[in-house]
């Protein structure tokens, strides 16, 4: 990495969307009765039937999981222009506002595309256009389940409707597809990153680890991965790798107090980026620091200098 830049932003906001399965950690005091029956469940045949808790295992990973939608989001939604389309045979939902050039937004797993509400007004006063997505399973699209090449691919279908994006703008496993897809061919001239895991590996160990998974379903579960997905799939989804591939300017946000991702993957991220800044944020959590006022600040006038 050629510079990097650390600041702090404070606030006190609370890190506030519930268990995530794709990273492992919890968010909240105790853990839904249905997380806590899968961990017996993996501690107690686990060891006795690896092959078939292994199946469990890869199925959990890619399962989604919605939760409501609040006021706001649904407001800023009302002047959009829908649209659909299909990936994997599964109706997608995105949508655009504005005129001028198309800053993208892809958000985390189980999240939603107008989670990113606070940044558009700003964008769109600056003379920039917002474009939106809900992933394959996740808001108002289609399906209970998603991966990471339906994500990139709806990332793809995105570009070709859109042009080539001013940014983009992605949030956590948001963040893991936009930078694959940058590293293979999508056009955007700048990539802000927040809250964003460095690598792949890192999220199976805190997924297995959150959810008692045993060494032999372990082994099993990277074995499914590389027979559906490719033996170098972990390489492919790495961010703190494919952002070592790209040559726009990037920004990289993470909070020092994030429960789900540490600040120390977006640390990295920001050390394998070449050019890249990174700002430290104080007690914004995981999803909180996408409603922060500075946060969106930042954001907005990184964007801004691409015009």
């Amino acid at each position: 990495m050629d510079q990097a830049e650390d600041a702090n932003l404070t606030n006190t906001s609370p890190a506030g969307s519930p268990f995530n399965h794709s990273t492992g950690r919890r968010q909240r005091q105790r853990l839904p009765w249905s997380i806590r029956l899968i961990k017996f469940a993996f501690r107690a045949l686990g060891t006795l039937f690896p092959a078939l808790m292994s199946i469990l295992a890869y199925r959990l990973w890619l399962s989604t999981r919605r939760f409501p939608a609040p006021a706001r989001e649904r407001r800023v939604l009302e002047a959009a222009r829908t649209y659909q389309f299909e990936v994997a045979g599964k109706r997608v939902l995105a949508w655009t506002i504005g005129e001028g050039p198309p800053v993208l937004f892809a958000h985390g797993w189980n999240g939603r595309g107008a989670q990113f509400a606070m940044f558009f007004e700003p964008l769109i006063e600056r003379g920039f256009s917002v474009v939106g997505f809900d992933a394959p399973g996740h808001g108002k699209s289609d399906g209970n389940s998603s991966n990471g090449l339906e994500i990139v691919e709806a990332l793809r279908m995105l570009q070709a409707e859109h042009g080539p994006f001013a940014a983009i703008v992605g949030h956590s496993f948001g963040v893991l597809c936009s930078a694959m897809a940058l590293a293979n061919g999508l056009e955007a001239a700048r990539l802000v990153s927040i809250s964003a895991p460095a690598t792949v590996e890192g999220l199976l160990d805190k997924f297995e680890k959150a959810l008692d998974i045993p060494k032999p379903v372990s082994e099993r579960l990277r074995l499914r991965f590389e027979r559906d997905f490719g033996e170098d799939v972990v390489l492919r989804f790495s961010t703190e790798e494919n952002v070592k591939k790209l040559h726009i300017p990037g920004l990289i946000i993470h909070d020092e107090n994030d429960p789900v991702v540490p600040w120390r993957e977006g640390q990295l991220i920001a050390k394998a980026y070449p050019g890249a800044l990174f700002i430290k944020t104080t007690g914004l959590g995981h999803s909180c620091v996408l409603r922060n006022a500075e946060v969106v600040g930042a954001v907005v006038n990184f964007i801004g200098q691409a015009a």
